[in-house]
């Protein structure tokens, strides 16, 4: 059995679950499908969490700030790309609410930021380390092939617990919404996407790659080698 803060699986369902053959009719495909949900459901549990706020929290809703309606406009478009994709989700009643910061990109485009000075605040930091920059760079200065990658919406990949979602509570002029996500500025995001990625390549770290967040870098000092240490970090990240 595995615990995380009280949620429990056991890992012999889950592999039988993974294990199973392909449904041959309506109904085992329906019996695949449950089975499907329920790991779903659970693993909706083991993400993000804003983590016990502290003793002396004081709820706090932010007063919705002024925005120019072209800005609103721009705003729109992208909280209904994020609402599309599932990102997000709309909420009625928070105890909790944040305003939304637009920030434009060099390409006129707009990021939409949110401020979460007060709940993070709130919340106990994470103390889950980063790699040391220094030891990177000495751990990759003796090989001779390098490959970078970005992990393209990798914070977007961590489900945030269902019962802290509402703590992500932000307000716009088309509705108050909540994320289902993990998404930036959170005060804890760096730190529990360190954690996943570390856990996912805790056998390689040191050896064929290195992680600092969602940045991963693989090294070798010869082609085979390499071609071989790619398809082994492709090969976690696919699963």
């Amino acid at each position: 059995m595995v615990s995380n803060r009280g949620i429990e699986v056991d890992l012999k369902k889950l592999k039988a679950i993974i294990d199973m053959p392909p449904p041959r009719n309506l109904k085992q495909l329906r019996i695949l499908q449950g089975k499907i949900n329920s790991i779903k459901r659970f693993i909706s549990q083991l993400g993000n969490k804003c983590r016990p706020l502290k003793a002396n929290a004081k709820l706090i809703k932010q007063k919705p700030r002024k925005m120019h309606p072209s800005k609103a406009l721009l705003v729109k478009t992208e909280i209904e790309n994020y609402f599309q994709v599932v990102l997000i989700e709309s909420i009625d009643y928070s105890e909790w609410m944040s305003n939304i910061v637009p920030v434009t990109k060099p390409t006129g485009e707009i990021r939409v930021c949110t401020d979460f000075r007060d709940i993070n605040n709130a919340c106990p930091k994470d103390d889950f380390p980063l790699l040391n920059i220094d030891m990177i760079v000495d751990s990759i200065a003796s090989h001779n092939m390098l490959s970078f990658m970005d992990g393209s919406f990798g914070y977007n990949q961590i489900l945030i617990n269902l019962v802290d979602q509402h703590k992500t509570t932000f307000t716009t002029p088309w509705g108050n919404f909540c994320w289902k996500v993990m998404p930036f500025g959170l005060t804890n995001a760096g730190a529990t996407y360190q954690r996943a990625v570390v856990s996912m390549f805790h056998n390689h770290i040191h050896k064929i790659v290195e992680v600092y967040v969602d940045d991963i870098l693989i090294k070798s000092n010869h082609v085979q080698d390499h071609l071989q240490a790619l398809e082994e970090v492709f090969d976690i990240l696919q699963r």
